[in-house]
């Protein structure tokens, strides 16, 4: 006992020592949190000072003498506080409700059911908002309800419906859409906006923005790499994808995720799946971006600027919760003008031969998309 805090210490040889020390166990009692379930807290004096944290709901009580009276987190003093710890990983098994701050990406994250999630705060009126507004952009799609295959539904529509649902996930507000790969399968969804056709011409620039999480359990799954939403334009050719090269009239810039144990970790590897004029084969090139990891909404957007046709000047870009995680400028697309960027392609399939050993999910939310540059 310190004298600084209030406690007496009765030096040696003192008469009724007894005296100060059950004076010092009288404020021990008020001093000290108590820590229990929130449904325990009548079983306990509320001495006035007394301070209860309720381990299962994070709640606050503090105690008057006659009653406890659950107190906000803005009306405690620095005294009052507790201290989480901060880690550069997540714990390897937290408990279901266990809270940590992440330094290395700088949020408070808590273990849910499903594994680890970000908490999320909204914004407010004080704080700044996003410069854009929903007018600056061309498409707006929500995934609320099923009417979202409305928004695309053209050249291919494999698998919507099939393996494809809309479901209110954790993380995010309202419903998103879950895209499958069933186990033992390649193909899990494939369809395109056309823009040719929506808007009557094809862009050069486009710019795309969307939420997406990769469902926990996914790496167990895999055994090959694979295929996300990007751009295209293959408007009368074959050119492109699949395996036939890109040279000079269709090409492809889909996102992907590369073979994960090829990156030291269980994190997902995001990357380009690119096909150009330039690429080391004829199945196109893979273009890392950054690791993800699964569980944990992202907020991708994504950029092309095709350039001039035969000049290494075309642009792909792509941001991770406002990051810009890639940026390149020298790909050379298209030989000679058309086949713009006609497609927003839609998609999410497993590898080439390989396939999962079980059924894979991606999810996504509130796509925006922007034809013609950025917003």
């Amino acid at each position: 006992m310190t004298e600084n805090h209030g406690y007496d210490t009765p030096e040696q040889g003192t008469l009724n020592w007894n005296v100060p020390l059950n004076e010092n166990f009288e404020q021990l009692d008020i001093d000290v949190e108590i820590r229990d379930q929130e449904g325990q807290l009548d079983t306990y004096q509320p001495k006035e000072g007394a301070k209860f944290f309720a381990l299962d709901t994070g709640h606050v009580f503090v105690g008057d003498g006659e009653s406890w009276t659950r107190a906000s987190l803005s009306t405690l003093s620095v005294d009052d506080s507790f201290r989480l710890p901060t880690l550069e990983t997540d714990p390897s098994d937290p408990a279901v409700g266990e809270l940590w701050f992440r330094g290395d990406l700088g949020e408070l994250r808590v273990q849910t059911d499903g594994g680890p999630q970000a908490l999320t705060r909204a914004a407010t009126d004080d704080e700044e908002e996003p410069s854009e507004s929903d007018a600056t952009f061309d498409v707006i799609e929500p995934f609320d309800d099923d009417s979202w295959a409305d928004t695309f539904g053209e050249v291919w529509d494999y698998g919507v419906g099939g393996n494809t649902e809309i479901r209110d996930i954790d993380g995010r507000s309202g419903n998103q859409l879950q895209m499958r790969v069933p186990g033992g399968e390649n193909r899990g969804v494939y369809t395109v906006h056309n823009h040719a056709n929506r808007a009557g011409d094809a862009p050069t620039k486009c710019y795309h923005q969307f939420f997406m999480r990769f469902r926990p359990g996914f790496y167990d799954n895999l055994d090959d790499d694979g295929k996300l939403p990007g751009f295209a334009g293959r408007d009368g050719t074959d050119e492109g994808a699949g395996g036939e090269p890109a040279d000079g009239t269709g090409w492809s810039t889909r996102m992907g995720w590369d073979d994960p144990w090829d990156h030291d970790g269980s994190d997902i590897p995001l990357d380009w799946y690119v096909y150009h004029m330039d690429a080391s084969g004829s199945y196109g090139d893979h273009e890392f971006i950054t690791l993800l990891e699964e569980g944990r909404w992202y907020r991708i957007e994504q950029y092309i600027d095709l350039g001039t046709p035969d000049t290494r000047d075309g642009v792909l870009r792509c941001w991770v919760d406002g990051e810009l995680e890639y940026d390149r400028t020298n790909f050379r697309f298209r030989e000679s003008g058309g086949n713009d960027v006609q497609w927003s392609w839609w998609d999410f399939y497993h590898g080439g031969g390989n396939t999962p050993s079980g059924d894979i999910y991606v999810q996504f939310d509130d796509l925006k998309i922007k034809r013609g540059g950025m917003p």
